[in-house]
């Protein structure tokens, strides 16, 4: 965060479901969750008490949130395509992308975005306008199960 001598570093999971959302769970430093499903961003803290963020009955935003983090994650170039000018990085295991966004409003957020990955999307790098920097690392990669669990599924409702 720009302004912080350190990086504030936390650890987590997430549980990516392409039909129903994605399930990101903070371990530390501070517990919480964020759900983003179809309907709705929500954060749900370790209390038990949760606040939506983004209603799509509220907010076209809803959806243009949701569509640009399931392309990162899943490194949906088509999508990310049509929002970004992508540049193929050299990279030794696997592949690199670089996006710049030329979406007007994502301009305002971000300077560039960078994918990492194989496989799968391993990292995720963001530079923002006002100069903070996120890095998103991604290990322990599974697709099995398949299905959700029912604790899982429950967080989407």
């Amino acid at each position: 965060i720009e302004g912080f001598r350190n990086p504030l570093r936390s650890t987590g999971r997430f549980v990516m479901a392409r039909e129903h959302g994605v399930v990101w769970e903070t371990k530390t430093p501070f517990p919480s969750t964020i759900v983003l499903s179809q309907a709705q961003l929500i954060n749900r803290q370790s209390d038990g008490s949760s606040k939506v963020l983004l209603s799509a009955a509220d907010s076209a935003a809803m959806s243009a949130v949701r569509g640009l983090l399931m392309a990162l994650i899943v490194g949906d170039f088509d999508q990310l395509s049509t929002q970004f000018a992508i540049q193929v990085q050299p990279s030794e295991s696997g592949w690199a992308l670089l996006l710049e966004p030329t979406d007007l409003s994502l301009q305002q957020a971000f300077v560039q975005i960078e994918l990492h990955g194989d496989q799968f999307v391993r990292q995720v790098r963001m530079v923002e306008v006002a100069g903070d920097r996120s890095l998103i690392e991604f290990s322990e990669l599974q697709t099995e199960p398949a299905e959700l669990s029912s604790t899982e599924a429950g967080l989407f409702e």
